[in-house]
């Protein structure tokens, strides 16, 4: 079969980050899959790692998610013994993760490294750091 032509697509920087995009996801979900995670319960993972007590609402607006998306994807990892809530108020809680959660991101952070490493083998690290320093740039101008 001929090969397709892509043209101006090409051109087109939404494209070309899309098109990476589902490249990097796809070889991600193959990795958690491993530990019976996704993508979305890393990022989760991640988030509460580096923010402990944070609330379900400012996951929302940092993960890009929806609020039944956000409580179906917590309540998994709740049910699982990898977080849990910890009341702040009447009102709200905060996530931690478990010494269980604790553990599995550890394995799941040391994977997606070495994902990274290998997606990312070919560019040097001055040209890893200006990739993230110019998506961070459009990231925010889009803001």
């Amino acid at each position: 079969m001929k090969k397709v032509t892509k043209g101006f697509l090409e051109d087109l920087t939404s494209y070309c980050v899309k098109h990476a995009y589902h490249i990097m996801i796809n070889l991600a979900e193959e990795k958690l899959a491993e530990l019976d995670l996704k993508v979305p319960d890393f990022s989760i993972l991640a988030m509460v790692h580096l923010n402990p007590g944070i609330t379900q609402s400012k996951l929302i607006e940092n993960l890009y998610v929806t609020r039944s998306t956000a409580s179906e994807l917590v309540e998994k990892l709740v049910s699982r013994d990898l977080i849990y809530r910890k009341p702040i108020n009447r009102k709200a809680s905060g996530l931690l993760l478990s010494e269980k959660g604790e553990a599995l991101f550890a394995v799941a952070l040391k994977n997606a490294n070495q994902n990274q490493q290998q997606l990312l083998n070919h560019f040097s690290e001055s040209e890893i750091h200006e990739l993230n320093r110019l998506l961070l740039k459009l990231a925010n101008a889009l803001e």
